[in-house]
């Protein structure tokens, strides 16, 4: 659930506005409204982790005039007086509150990438799928640059104050983090993309070695004997004797040449 308020009491932000970090700990009200916890008192027990929670999720820049801002990893809350109906409460319903669209629009974008990252990682080897690995690869890292260059701002308003509520929205979220964890899997499958298809093509290029070898003698044996007159008598069957006992010698003998691998070759390339 993600959660974005905004509220305006003038008795509750009266009696917040004066106090520190320390003070809006023992506040029960405060940690209740940003953490949007449900219980008679807060669901933390510890005052220690309750300080060092608000500390990190509460914005004071406009304390003193009785506003506070916080953002936790499912919610962003604003608290004002009955005065914040003004510019402070227009922007939090406007600039502020599309800040936390964003962010929520960052988040799922990279659970999607990490996802697809997942499913491609998976495919078989042997499935045909594969045949479009890389396609779906390039496509994958396409994607991405354009979420980096259309979602993922590193900086979205000239505002201070906006500036400080989307840096304080991206950790909340560890945004920063994310989006560098779903960079270095898409680079590590780029190359495992990259090493499959090099992998293939060395296969694919022994092959066409072995099958050089093969033809070799045949060439050889038309250029002694002549094309035109092969067939006289019996040279054509001596011919195609001496040359299928030649092929035969270099498959059983050439290391790298099976015929498997030849009839594997053969029905990709019909393919």
């Amino acid at each position: 659930m993600l959660v974005n308020c905004w509220y305006g009491n003038d008795e509750i932000s009266e009696g917040l506005k004066n106090k520190d970090t320390e003070a809006l700990a023992d506040d029960d009200f405060w940690y209740k409204f940003l953490f949007v916890d449900e219980g008679d008192k807060p669901y933390c027990h510890n005052r220690q982790m309750r300080a060092k929670l608000i500390d990190a999720s509460t914005y004071k820049r406009w304390q003193g005039d009785g506003s506070l801002y916080g953002a936790t990893r499912y919610s962003m809350m604003f608290l004002t007086n009955s005065q914040g109906y003004g510019l402070v409460g227009m922007h939090s319903r406007t600039i502020y509150s599309r800040l936390f669209e964003l962010v929520i629009v960052q988040r799922a974008s990279v659970l999607r990438f990490a996802e697809e990252v997942t499913k491609v990682s998976n495919l078989s080897l042997d499935s045909k799928e594969n045949k479009q690995l890389m396609k779906r690869i390039e496509s994958l890292y396409k994607e991405y640059i354009r979420f980096v260059n259309q979602i993922y701002f590193t900086e979205v308003t000239a505002q201070d104050q906006g500036i400080e509520l989307y840096d304080m929205l991206l950790k909340q979220f560890s945004m920063n983090d994310k989006v560098r964890d779903l960079d270095n899997e898409i680079g590590e499958l780029y190359q495992y993309g990259t090493l499959t298809l090099e992998r293939e093509q060395s296969e694919n290029a022994e092959l066409l070695n072995g099958f050089a070898i093969l033809v070799l003698p045949a060439t050889l044996l038309a250029g002694v004997f002549g094309v035109n007159g092969v067939i006289r008598g019996n040279m054509l069957l001596d011919i195609l004797v001496i040359f299928l006992v030649i092929v035969l010698f270099v498959v059983l003998a050439h290391p790298r040449i099976k015929i498997k691998d030849i009839w594997k070759w053969m029905r990709n390339k019909k393919k």
